[in-house]
């Protein structure tokens, strides 16, 4: 892309195929006249966007450059990026005239731009004095110059283009969230005990082995870290590091096996100090993630096994506040006693009734945001009928009685 800019002068960008830009060259920058644009007229960011959407759509369709005018009257082409038979989005160039602008091109420049004050018109007509004229071969060649470097591009799996895409989805995800956190705070206090409530539910969905809630519950908890943090990057390691260790503890505690989790923890740490960029953190930090989450919860390596463990953990779940023994358990599978109980034990490693109690200690802790019941009521809704057995396993799983976890962290 660099080479491609320094021998025809023109500007060139990737994006992604929602329109949003994700990867330019060393030297890109917007003409003047486009600059202007974004700055003055309302919402010119979003048409740009949107331009770019549309020409990429029209890209793929035709597979092939597709030329277009952009919606302040400039020529641009777009040349599809396909990978692997995915389509990535589309490399746009262009923000150039075919010929010198004459009366007809200001007119028609004053026609898309009906809402700004005449000296504002003034301006942006001194900037499209500037724009690069080029004619219609050397616009064709360059469309035909860019498309062979991005199929080069593609059939290499060029990992900088894909690396940079996945950073700016990253970025995009944080960003909308940040604002959608923000609107929704307005006039509410945010501060570190909003973001330790949702840590915590996020510890609890991976005790609980829940992938789903927990996949989910990630890109929050990033969000809450930039603003706790007020973007400061030594800060967002420190706290990203923090979540991890916890998490890897909660993941230990239900069972996953220490060495490989311990492992990737480790190798972690020493990659964090190389990303200078927020949202490189928390693309490393997902990736991470994704890697425990699947030696969680994909270890069952027989289809057979997996959907057994499931259903078992789906009627613990389902009756966990009634009277639950292995040989019950068993019959919900049409399974004997041991053989369910050595296989919960392979492939869980943890026993069938440690899973039980871990269940009914994660619901206990559900309903004690309830302060309508007390912590006797709770316990017995879970399926505990002794006090000090409950008081004794919640301080095992948990690290405090249910009492002092009540009435301190929620």
């Amino acid at each position: 892309m660099d080479i491609f800019s320094k021998a025809t002068g023109l500007n060139v960008v990737a994006v992604d195929l929602g329109g949003n830009a994700f990867l330019s060259s060393e030297d890109y920058s917007q003409v003047g006249f486009c600059q202007y644009i974004k700055r003055t007229l309302p919402g010119g960011c979003e048409k740009c966007r949107k331009t770019y959407y549309k020409a990429c759509r029209e890209a793929f369709r035709w597979n092939e450059p597709y030329f277009f005018t952009c919606h302040a009257g400039l020529v641009m082409w777009a040349v599809p990026i396909v990978m692997n038979q995915v389509h990535i989005g589309a490399m746009i160039c262009g923000q150039v005239l075919l010929w010198e602008p004459d009366e007809l091109f200001f007119e028609e420049l004053e026609q898309f731009h009906t809402g700004l004050p005449r000296e504002n018109l003034s301006r942006l007509e001194q900037e499209a004095k500037k724009l690069k004229v080029i004619s219609v071969k050397q616009c064709q060649s360059s469309a035909n110059l860019l498309s062979v470097i991005v199929k080069y591009m593609a059939n290499a799996c060029d990992s900088d283009l894909m690396e940079q895409k996945s950073l700016m989805e990253w970025r995009h995800v944080i960003q909308s969230r940040l604002e959608e956190q923000t609107s929704a705070l307005a006039g509410e206090t945010f501060d570190f005990s909003v973001y330790l409530k949702r840590e915590r539910r996020f510890l609890q969905a991976l005790r609980m082995a829940d992938k789903e809630k927990s996949t989910r519950l990630i890109p929050s908890l990033f969000t809450d870290i930039e603003m706790l943090s007020n973007h400061n990057l030594d800060k967002i390691r420190q706290m990203l590091e923090d979540l991890v260790t916890l998490s890897s503890r909660a993941l230990m505690e239900a069972g996953i096996e220490t060495d490989p989790i311990l492992s990737q923890v480790q190798e972690y740490r020493k990659g964090l100090k190389e990303y200078l960029h927020s949202e490189e953190l928390f693309r490393y930090t997902y990736q991470l993630f994704g890697r425990l989450l699947d030696s969680a919860y994909l270890r069952v390596e027989s289809p057979e096994h997996n959907s057994i463990i499931k259903n078992v953990q789906k009627y613990v779940e389902d009756h966990y506040s009634e009277k639950l023994t292995t040989a019950r358990i068993a019959a919900s599978v049409s399974l004997s006693p041991s053989y369910l109980s050595a296989l919960f034990k392979e492939k869980m490693h943890l026993s069938i009734h440690d899973y039980l109690i871990r269940v009914r200690i994660e619901k206990s802790i559900e309903l004690m945001a309830n302060r309508d019941l007390s912590i006797k009521e709770i316990m017995v809704q879970c399926g505990i009928e002794s006090q000090s057995y409950y008081n004794k396993v919640f301080k095992k799983f948990i690290g405090a009685t249910p009492g002092r976890y009540r009435n301190r962290l929620l």
